[in-house]
C-alpha cells in the first residue's frame, strides 16, 4: 500500500509542477517539436469543442501550460493534447509547457489518464482501455489503478467490464450514442445476441 501512495504522490507533483522543482522546467517550446503520446487515453476529439477552446485561448491566453517529456530532441506530450490542438488551430508556433524529467512509462500513462479524468474529458471506453493498458502492459493491479486515479476498486473493475461488450457497442459508446449506464445494463444480457438487441432498442 505504501508503494501505491508513493506513486500517486509522485504523479501529483508532476501534474501540478512547482517551478522550483529539480525535475520540472517551464518553457515556451516549438509546437513542431512536439509528438503525440501513442498511449494517450483520449482518442476522440470533438471539433466544435476544440474551436471553442481555441477561441478562449485566443481571447484569454493559455491558463494551464501543457506537460511534456523530452525525448531524442523532441517532446512527447503527456498532458494537454486538446490545448496543443487548439494552438494548432490558431496557427501558433509555440506553446507554454512544463518539461518533466521522468523515464517511467507508468508515470506518464497515469499522468495522462488522471488529467483527463480530472477534466472529465474521457469517454467510458477510452477510460476502460486506459485501465486495461495499465493492467496488461505496465503491471498495475486494479487496486493500484484505483488508488492512483482516485476511483474505487469496483469502479475500475466495472469500467474494465465494458470491454467485454461487442465491438459495435463499444464504438457506439465512443460516439456517445449510448452512455455508460446504458452499457452496463446491456452487460446484464447473457448472450452477444441479447446485448445487440438491447443496444439497438436504446439507439
Amino acid at each position: 500500500m505504501k508503494k501505491n501512495n508513493q506513486i500517486g504522490q509522485g504523479i501529483g507533483a508532476l501534474l501540478t509542477p512547482n517551478k522550483s522543482s529539480d525535475n520540472v522546467a517551464q518553457n515556451n517550446i516549438l509546437i513542431s517539436r512536439i509528438t503525440p503520446n501513442p498511449n494517450q487515453p483520449r482518442k476522440v476529439f470533438d471539433e466544435k469543442s476544440l474551436k471553442q477552446l481555441a477561441q478562449s485561448i485566443d481571447e484569454k491566453g493559455l491558463i494551464s501550460p501543457i506537460t511534456v517529456k523530452e525525448s531524442n530532441n523532441k517532446y512527447i506530450i503527456v498532458a494537454g493534447e486538446r490545448r496543443l490542438r487548439a494552438h494548432k488551430l490558431l496557427k501558433r508556433k509555440r506553446i507554454l509547457a512544463y518539461i518533466i524529467d521522468t523515464d517511467s512509462n507508468k508515470d506518464i500513462m497515469y499522468m495522462a489518464l488522471i488529467e483527463n479524468i480530472q477534466r472529465e474529458d474521457l469517454n467510458a471506453i477510452e477510460q476502460a482501455k486506459a485501465y486495461k493498458y495499465l493492467k496488461d502492459n505496465l503491471d498495475s493491479s486494479i487496486t493500484e489503478i484505483a488508488k492512483t486515479v482516485g476511483k474505487s476498486r469496483p469502479a475500475v473493475s466495472n469500467s474494465l467490464r465494458l470491454l467485454n461488450l461487442p465491438t459495435e457497442i463499444q464504438d457506439s459508446i465512443l460516439k456517445n450514442e449510448i452512455n455508460a449506464g446504458q452499457a452496463r445494463a446491456i452487460l446484464q444480457k447473457k448472450t452477444t445476441q441479447g446485448m445487440i438487441l438491447l443496444w439497438r432498442r436504446l439507439l
